[in-house]
């Protein structure tokens, strides 16, 4: 395959070089798609277009357009013989246009069109935003243009506003805070008007909804500190609050703060409760001695003022402490760096120093990094080295240090440059917004790394396609994987930098190699969607209390547009505690949409976290990091937020106890007992509880740092693994609403030094995961978030009374240090570090920094491995990752060196170069990925089981035996905790950075890992073990179909379940074990494998009891008009399967219902007839009628059951669920959706049974066996089967042991009937070349609804018969050995699952070569 890619590629360059040079010399390149060269008018107002072209042509300086105006073109990508160069048009005039390109030697003429938007059929929909204190989105309205003919880009306003798309013609129109909706108009361009211009005149509704007369309210403020008229800041930024507390807990009055820093807010909710809601606002900083106003409001014009605060701030004192900085370029190591110090400094601010080299890197690092020697009371000095490159990409690099505005500039010989070309990239979507990007590049390029969505992603994070050196090395290009996650943006630009500091952008959409011709393409399932299309929109539960008590909840929702019903739709919660979470991390908690295929919607499951604000739950839906808009492909979020929907559809909790405010820090106290020294702090959450948080303390005079992490109790989940340096504290009553931590830092026995010990960070965090940080450096700035709140005039710090303030006035040395090299990349050092006067404060461990090229830097923590009075010894070793400094030398580097007395060290490269010491290692030059595979995350799985992502490195899946044949090579083991079982898989698909498993339902932890074998199966490489959580829902029920009360049967929409359909579900039926039959068992190692107590688990697409049958291509059948039967005609050499001379049909048929009583009578009878079809578009069908039930001797009435049938037709696999259950829908299946509405039983104890049938026929009747079976499959599937085998095609039925009865999952029963039952209706006899089945599935009595599920599938059947009673037109006693083929039906629900199966029995060896080849193919195709 790799022979045939390179002889394409030299064709494909022999190709366009003789184009080139024999006939135009220039190429248009441009996407040829109709829009690239029709455009439509940017805007309402702006009768012009933008245009894109490109152009290739053979190397040269320049190439000019000349057209309405002359540009130039732009240079996108070369290589030494072409150049692609991009032509950039604007603001070309409504009408047709011809264009020339042309660089000197030849030219080449292109046409084009500027087309007009039709404005005279326009429609305006008008979305107000509710614009509540609890909604987030800042919009005023969402205006919607319907009846246009192409998109439209830009929206212009009476006032000159212009407003830009966020979908497909959907505006949002911005407006000040406090605009309250109004006229509006609108301006277009209308060209048959002489003035040129109308108006269209718009009314945007008023956007607040009703929140009272706030002046009726009372408030009560208070400041913090309380009573002070000034405050000296504990951190920078965390200056004074004022909260407001009020007596309503459903709205939130309009209070408006006029800080004094010009900037005007609405405070943020932190508490409720006993009727009032607490609000809390920052006391801005540009005018620190002017007063904050608040105002209230009666109407949305008139304001009250309620208060002010006239507070006077006194920043943090913190001095910069540095006066001169010295350069030296002649040392062993380019670029060491000595900064001088600034003296007396009181204490040091732990900021944060940012070192840049311009195009190779920078690197963010605070103390001890750099620290050279001194302390923070009497002066220090800082000296770092770094590397800086022998050949540039630019004759200047510039060294950058900030906070200091600190610039160099150094000046180095250039290498010639050789120009990037992405020669492919392609973009697999793997789950949620997750992405595969493979991006192919020419193995001579020095590659450094790619930067994605400002995220830079270098050898270390790179997956390479493939793990085998030897196909690595030997390919022309090298492919490289990357997984990304969209949900934030989809990436509009991959820049590719190499290790001279050369980069280019390479855009979506863009020729990105003049060889290869190739684009970033567009981002699959983000196709544009018409949002505001939403439709149908309700929930599990849409008033929900969440009072001390998470709540699980689902939202359905569909649309009226088209759109995909594999599309990933993002939703996430807006309440204050869900927003706290975003906060907290950036992104927050996000849920992911599924396709209910029973009521045909749209389904999300969430948490309503607890304790959050009453009142409505704004939330949001994404739609992609992506919009199409105009093919202006500007990377717009299409993002839907529920304030623009009517207050109908609002979700709306109800919380007595509202907390969305952080831990606290109530209480500080010093405390000693003449070894250890610290603070007793109480920390108090009363309503949510503590959770665990993270505590820094530090000296002021030498630095000393300690880090504990707190959590109530050892014993709780809170628990994780500490972190380097860090320590673990424990509450001392265990108890998380309130409850005091001692922190303890040791006092040095030989001697100390007196200073001040501070808490610098804290970072607290309640079991909702509402935070409280504070930061005295400034690093992190949110002053509403302050742990200390309540304590905030008291000071964060103490001094301990027994220290001398004698100084020792030495800095701490190194004796030795050494450096080691072990395989696989392990480094280990040890060193000696000595003070003779105060000894080493051994509670301080030194950092060993290890640096690149591209200040790419890790850190080693060492170990005390012995202490005496005067001296320390320490060792680390520290595994230096994959491709860590690129083609580049390491350095090393020690810092944090501190003794007793406040003084410390440290050690960079050039000072341990200069004492002997091993200071560097060597050039590491990596082509390739390692042998060991690597797990690091999976996808979010639920207890129901289903498919697993999984992500990490160095997957791979197959290998070629000397004979050529296709060996699987990796096996995914996966041990389930609960049922104390290892089981064995392959993965259904598979990449270098990714593949996917089916996992069995579990509640408990499952670990999974990889193991890689070779040709004579030894072990080649074993992944880590990695541990996956299931997520527990308590969901036990599928939304509803309410069926039409009226006689005419008609298409019906869900509603919400009553309360009283909130039971809990039966039992559901579990098969005994199987034995695992077949020949290989389990159709060998490709097809499936036989798990203990369970039986044969197959690999899609095979199914069965011995996993011989394989799910084939059929076209989709034609649905009948009269009736949901499904009728399939395979004719010879109609598919790949049939190669016979003869035809097969099958027919599969819903014929009918009977209520039975306990003794099985038949009481009444309904044959189905005369259906109604409705075409809901080309794969789903829906059939509908009803049946008049006589009256009972109870009611004397007569009643109609409803039935609907829908028949929808599957082109690829997809995951469905149905009753609790998650099925995969193979290509080929049409499914039926069956949904009977209330029957009224004659009898409490009578049941009814739905009758369907299933028959296959032959056009062949002479030598010819049938024959046909029943039973039950493996607990997995917890089905029946029913088996037809005529000739070498097969009937294959699977009836699933569950139901959906009312809302509930349910168990049922599936009987095989005798046939003589029918002899009523037209039957087809059991013959040698025909034969017929009847099922009935029995449904238990139910009120309301229940929903039944079949699908039918074609697949390829390779069992042999196992059937002694198999009726035969000639004496044989069996079937010959030949190809089989058949059609799965399946049922899921309690539905039948039937299939026409095409089975093959591979006799000759030689086949197999062919076989595995086709499967590798699979493999890699898989989804």
């Amino acid at each position: 395959m790799g022979k045939q890619i390179k002889f394409f590629q030299i064709l494909l360059f022999v190709f366009l070089y003789i184009l080139i040079s024999v006939n135009t010399q220039i190429l248009d390149v441009s996407n040829p798609i109709f829009s690239t060269y029709n455009k439509y008018q940017k805007g309402s107002n702006n009768p012009t277009c933008d245009f894109t072209f490109e152009f290739l042509t053979p190397n040269t300086s320049q190439l000019f357009f000349t057209s309405y105006y002359d540009v130039m073109g732009e240079p996108s990508v070369r290589n030494d013989f072409f150049i692609v160069f991009t032509v950039e048009l604007e603001g070309f005039p409504i009408g047709n246009h011809t264009g020339t390109a042309n660089y000197g030697v030849d030219s080449l003429i292109i046409n084009f069109n500027c087309l007009p938007i039709n404005f005279k059929n326009m429609e305006f929909k008008i979305y107000p935003n509710l614009r509540t204190n609890r909604f987030t989105d800042d919009g005023s309205a969402i205006v919607v243009i319907d009846g246009l003919n192409a998109p439209l880009n830009g929206l212009l306003d009476g006032k000159g506003r212009i407003y830009t798309p966020i979908s497909n013609n959907a505006f949002k129109i911005y407006r000040e805070t406090l605009y309250n909706g109004g006229n509006i108009s609108f301006k277009f361009l209308n060209e048959s008007d002489p003035n040129g211009f109308s108006l269209h005149n718009s009314t945007i509704p008023t956007l607040y909804e009703d929140r009272g007369n706030s002046n009726n309210f009372t408030y009560q403020l208070e400041s913090y500190p309380f009573g002070e008229n000034s405050y000296e800041v504990m951190g920078i930024g965390y200056g004074p609050l004022q909260t407001i507390k009020t007596e309503t807990t459903e709205i939130d009055p309009l209070i408006i703060f006029e800080n004094n820093d010009y900037s005007i807010n609405e405070p943020t909710p932190i508490y409720s409760g006993n009727g009032k809601t607490t609000y809390i606002n920052p006391i801005g900083y540009v005018r620190k001695n002017l007063d904050t106003n608040v105002f209230v409001y009666e109407n949305i014009t008139t304001k009250v003022l309620i208060g002010s605060n006239n507070i006077s701030i006194i920043e943090k004192s913190l001095s910069q402490p540095f006066v001169e900085i010295v350069t030296n370029m002649d040392g062993p190591i380019k670029g060491v760096m000595r900064i001088t110090p600034f003296l007396n400094i009181s204490k040091y601010n732990f900021l944060v120093y940012s070192y840049e080299i311009e195009g190779m890197g920078f690197l963010n690092e605070t103390f001890p990094f750099g620290f050279e020697y001194g302390s923070n009371l009497i002066g220090f000095s800082h000296s770092i080295s770094f590397i800086l490159p022998n050949l540039t990409s630019s004759s200047n690099i510039g060294f950058k240090l900030m906070p200091l505005n600190f610039y160099y500039f150094y000046t180095y010989a250039v290498i010639p440059l050789k120009y990037p070309a992405l020669y492919s990239v392609d973009v697999i979507h793997l789950f949620e917004f997750k992405y595969l990007f493979q991006i192919q590049v020419d193995y001579n390029l020095m590659l450094k790394s790619f930067t994605i969505n400002n995220k830079e992603y270098s050898h270390e994070k790179l997956v390479a396609q493939s793990t085998a050196a030897s196909t690595f090395l030997n390919s022309n290009h090298h492919v490289y994987e990357i997984v990304i996650d969209t949900f934030s943006h989809y990436p509009e630009i991959i820049t590719y930098k190499d290790i001279y500091g050369y980069s280019q952008d390479f855009k979506i959409g863009k020729v990105t190699s003049p060889n290869s011709h190739n684009r970033i393409p567009y981002p699959p399932k983000l196709q544009d969607v018409d949002m505001f299309s939403i439709s149908n929109i309700s929930y599990l539960y849409q008033i929900v209390d969440v009072t001390n008590k998470t709540i699980q909840n689902i939202i359905y929702f569909n649309f009226t547009s088209p759109i995909e019903k594999d599309r990933v739709i993002g939703f996430q919660l807006l309440d204050r505690v869900s927003l706290n979470q975003i906060k907290n991390d950036g992104i927050g908690r996000v849920y992911y949409s599924q396709w209910n295929s029973t009521i045909r919607m749209f389904q999300v499951e969430f948490e309503i976290p607890s304790n959050t604000q009453s009142g409505v739950i704004p939330w949001k839906l994404v739609f992609g990091g992506w919009s199409y808009i105009s093919d202006n492909y500007e990377g717009n979020s299409a993002t839907l937020f529920s304030s623009y929907l009517s207050k109908s559809v609002q979700l709306t909790c109800i919380s007595n106890n509202f907390d969305g405010f952080g831990p606290v820090i109530n209480s500080l106290l010093d405390i000693s007992n003449g070894t250890k020294v610290g603070f007793t702090m109480n920390i108090y959450d009363p309503v949510n509880g503590f959770k665990n948080g993270t505590i820094r303390i530090t000296g002021e005079i030498d630095s000393s740092s300690y880090i504990y992490y707190l959590a109530p109790t050892i014993g709780q989940i809170y628990q994780r693994q500490l972190l380097p340096n860090e320590i673990n504290v424990v509450s001392l009553n265990g108890d998380d609403k309130s409850d005091y931590y001692q922190l303890w830092i040791p006092v040095p026995s030989i001697a100390c030094i007196q200073q001040n010990y501070s808490i610098t960070y804290a970072e607290l965090y309640d079991t909702q995961m509402n935070r409280a940080i504070f930061s005295e450096n400034g690093n992190i700035v949110q002053p509403i978030q302050n742990p200390f709140i309540n304590i905030m005039n008291n000071q964060n710090k103490f001094v301990p009374s027994y220290c001398s303030n004698s100084m020792d006035d030495t800095t701490p040395f190194l004796n030795d240090f050494q450096m080691n090299e072990y395989p696989n990349g392990v480094f280990n050092f040890n060193f000696s570090v000595t003070d003779l006067i105060s000894g080493i404060r051994s509670d301080q461990i030194p950092i060993i920094y290890i640096s690149t090229l591209y200040l790419e830097t890790i850190k080693c923590y060492p170990k005390l491995v012995y202490e005496s009075l005067e001296t320390c010894n320490y060792t680390c070793s520290i595994k230096i990752p994959y491709g860590f400094g690129f083609r580049s030398e390491y350095i090393f580097s020690v810092y944090g060196l501190i003794n007793n007395g406040g003084y410390y060290s440290g050690y960079s490269s050039y000072a341990l170069e200069l004492n002997g010491w091993k200071n560097r290692h060597t050039a590491v030059y990596i082509d390739f990925m390692p042998e060991t595979m690597t797990i690091t995350s999976t996808s979010t799985i639920n207890e129901k089981g289903g498919l697993l992502w999984v992500m990490g490195s160095n997957f791979y899946n197959d290998f070629i035996d000397p004979s050529g044949n296709l060996y699987p090579s990796m096996f995914v083991y996966i041990n389930y905790t609960d049922s104390f079982t290892m089981v064995e898989k392959n993965p259904i698909t598979i990449y270098g950075s990714a593949f996917s498993i089916m996992v069995n339902a579990t509640k408990n932890p499952f670990t999974i890992y990889c193991l890689q074998i070779n040709l004579n199966s030894d072990m080649v490489s074993i992944s880590n073990k990695y541990t996956v959580v299931p997520k527990i829902s308590n969901i036990s029920y599928d939304l509803p179909i309410t069926l039409p009360p009226t006689s005419t049967p008609s298409a019906t929409l869900p509603t919400t379940p009553s309360p009283s359909q909130t039971q809990s579900p039966t039992t559901l039926p579990t098969n005994p074990p199987q034995l695992c039959l077949g020949d290989p068992i389990c159709g060998g190692p490709n097809q499936g494998y036989c798990l203990s107590n369970v039986g044969c688990v197959c690999y899609s697409p095979w199914i069965g009891k011995d996993c011989n049958s394989q799910v084939i291509i059929i076209p989709q059948p034609k649905p009948k008009p009269t009736d949901p039967s499904t009728e399939i005609i395979i004719t010879p050499n109609s598919t790949s399967s049939n190669n016979n001379q003869h035809s097969f049909k099958s027919i599969v048929s819903l014929i009918g219902i009977r209520e039975i009583d306990f003794n099985s009578k038949i009481v009444n009878e309904y044959y189905f007839e005369k259906w109604n079809l409705t075409e809901i578009n080309n794969e789903i069908n829906l059939y509908q009628l009803s049946i008049t039930v006589p009256p009972t001797t109870i009611d004397g009435f007569s009643t109609t059951t409803f039935i609907n049938t829908t028949l929808e037709w599957f082109t690829k696999e997809t995951n469905i669920s149905f009753a609790n259950q998650s099925l995969i829908m193979n290509p080929s299946t049409i499914k039926y959706t069956i949904s009977l509405s209330s029957y009224n039983y004659k009898n409490q104890l009578n049941q009814l049974e739905l009758i369907m049938s299933a028959s296959l026929l032959s056009s062949k009747t002479e030598d010819i066996c049938s024959e046909s079976e029943f039973g039950e499959t493996n607990s997995l599937d917890n089905s029946n089967y029913l088996k037809i085998k005529v000739d070498d095609h097969s009937l294959y039925g699977r009836f699933i042991k569950r139901a959906l009865v009312d809302g509930l999952p349910k168990s049922i029963s599936n009987t095989l009937l005798d046939k003589s039952e029918f002899n009523s209706l037209k039957t087809i006899d059991t013959t040698p070349h025909s034969d017929q089945s009847f099922i009935a599935i029995s449904i238990p009595q139910y009120k309301e609804y229940v929903i039944i599920d079949p699908d039918f599938s074609v697949l390829i059947d390779h069992s042999k018969s196992s059937n002694s009673n198999n009726i035969c037109a000639t004496s044989k006693s069996g079937l010959s050995s030949g190809q089989i083929a058949g059609i799965v039906i399946g049922s899921v629900g309690f539905v039948a699952v039937v299939s026409i199966s095409l089975v093959y029995h591979f006799i000759k060896k030689k086949n197999n070569k062919k076989q595995l080849r086709n499967m590798k193919n699979k493999l890699k195709v898989l989804n």
